[in-house]
């Protein structure tokens, strides 16, 4: 059985295949990977490879989570102030 390093998500020749794809579109600002959880290092590896962010399923809704606990409280702000007004 083949031991698999655990630094590494992809083989060499699909990570070649993804850095290569990342890097020709020029207008990629962010990779999401569909893994549960990304060890620090593998996020670390791969963005310091593709030279931009790398999420993976839990930090996607983990941010996705925090934007709408923000909306909610700038609404409710936005509320008060305009009961202040009135």
């Amino acid at each position: 059985m083949r031991q698999v390093d655990k630094r590494e998500l992809f083989g060499k020749g699909k990570l070649d295949e993804l850095t290569r794809d990342i890097r020709r579109h020029r207008d990629v600002t962010a990779v999401v990977i569909g893994i549960d959880m990304l060890s620090a290092l593998q996020l670390a590896t791969l963005q310091q490879l593709w030279g931009v962010s790398v999420y993976d399923r839990s930090v996607t809704l983990i941010s996705l989570s925090a934007q709408k606990i923000a909306l909610k409280k700038k609404r409710r702000n936005c509320a008060k102030l305009t009961r202040k007004i009135a």
